[in-house]
């Protein structure tokens, strides 16, 4: 059985297919179909390296995700957009501003009797399953005197 499919076959005389391994037959067939260099190095169209007016539009350039999630300030940090956010700080880099944001969105929700009322929510399904497990403690604590039972070791005293 072959593992070509047949939209990837490609045609070619008897002999070849003889000479050459699937492989070559393969990589030959490509390289004959590929655009030449001299295309890419071509002076018509545009020129490969940026001018200088694209490279201060490249600098002012952000994606549309950044603006609904923060702005930039005087100082050039970012800052949280977020309705409520109460955080004071400040991001140099939008990458950690989009995983502060992602903190803002809840997708998980306990449904135990003290936090469903409160709309306790969690951004990821780890955070999630860490508070559930605060609802049903399974260690306890190793001193004779003490009956207390915890989630997670690292909460013990």
């Amino acid at each position: 059985m072959s593992h070509y499919r047949p939209d990837n076959l490609v045609e070619t005389n008897r002999s070849e297919m003889f000479t050459q391994s699937p492989a070559q037959h393969m990589m030959a067939s490509t390289v004959q179909t590929m655009p030449g260099w001299e295309m890419w190095n071509s002076s018509e169209g545009k020129s490969p390296s940026p001018t200088e007016e694209e490279r201060e539009e490249d600098e002012v350039w952000e994606p549309k995700d950044l603006r609904r999630m923060g702005y930039l300030d005087a100082g050039g940090n970012w800052r949280c957009r977020f309705e409520g956010c109460r955080s004071p700080r400040v991001f140099a880099r939008a990458c950690d501003l989009r995983k502060h944001f992602r903190g803002h969105e809840k997708y998980f929700f306990c449904a135990e009797t003290p936090c469903a009322g409160a709309g306790v929510g969690f951004a990821t399904r780890k955070d999630y399953q860490r508070h559930m497990g605060s609802h049903r403690p399974t260690i306890q604590c190793p001193h004779p005197d003490c009956g207390r039972m915890f989630s997670r070791k690292d909460n013990m005293p």
